[in-house]
Formats: structure tokens, sequence, C-alpha cells
């Protein structure tokens, strides 16, 4: 539905009324009006480091 809406073929009211989980939709939309600042606004994600790695001991 987010590809029809960003086509052109559907209205966001169209997205919405027919999707599974409108406020996903409505976030999709919401991020891609924003553009890229709105991406590089978000956390970038988690990441996992080794405690060995860092000098540190096992703890067990």
């Amino acid at each position: 539905l987010f590809g029809l809406y960003q086509e052109g073929l559907i209205s966001e009211e169209e997205a919405l009324r027919n999707a599974d989980s409108a406020n996903n939709v409505r976030l999709k939309i919401k991020f891609a009006k924003e553009g890229d600042d709105a991406a590089d606004a978000r956390p970038a994600g988690l990441s996992l480091a080794s405690l060995e790695d860092e000098g540190v001991g096992s703890i067990f």
C-alpha cells in the first residue's frame, strides 16, 4: 500500500483505510514526507562488543 501511495496510485486515506496496521503505514508516509533528514535523525541502532575486547575479564 505504501508503494502504491508513493506512486500516486492511491491516496493516503485509501492506504490507511486498507492497511493491516494503519499506524505503520502512517509512520512510513510521515517519514517519507520528511525525507532523508528524518532518517538521519533516527538512532542508527545498537551494536555488541565483547568485554574481552575492552580488556575486561570474565565475570563467571
